[in-house]
C-alpha cells in the first residue's frame, strides 16, 4: 500500500515526539532513582552509626554491671568471711 508523503510525515514526527516523550520520563526516572539511592545511602550511614553506638553503649553498660557484680560478690565475701570468723570468736 503506498501512502501519501504527508502522512508518512506525519507519522514520523508523532514517532519522534513519542521517543522525546519517552526519552524524558527515563530522565525523570532515572533523577528519582538516583535521588532515592542518596537518600538511601545517607539512612545506611546513619543506620550504621546508631548500631555502632548502641553496640558501644551495649559493651560500656555490660562491663559496668560485670564490675558492680564482681564489687558486690566480694562485699559479700567479704561479709561472709567476717560473719564467720566473728561467728568462730563466738564459740571460743
Amino acid at each position: 500500500m503506498i501512502r501519501p508523503l504527508p502522512h508518512i510525515l506525519d507519522d514520523m514526527e508523532a514517532s519522534i515526539r513519542a521517543a522525546f516523550e519517552a526519552a524524558r520520563k527515563a530522565e525523570d526516572a532515572s533523577r528519582i532513582a538516583r535521588e532515592a539511592a542518596d537518600k538511601a545511602s545517607k539512612a545506611s550511614e546513619v543506620a550504621e552509626a546508631t548500631a555502632i553506638k548502641a553496640s558501644r553503649e551495649t559493651m560500656e553498660a555490660t562491663e559496668a554491671f560485670k564490675k558492680i557484680a564482681t564489687d558486690e560478690a566480694q562485699k559479700a565475701e567479704d561479709a561472709s568471711r567476717q560473719a564467720s570468723s566473728h561467728g568462730e570468736l563466738q564459740k571460743s
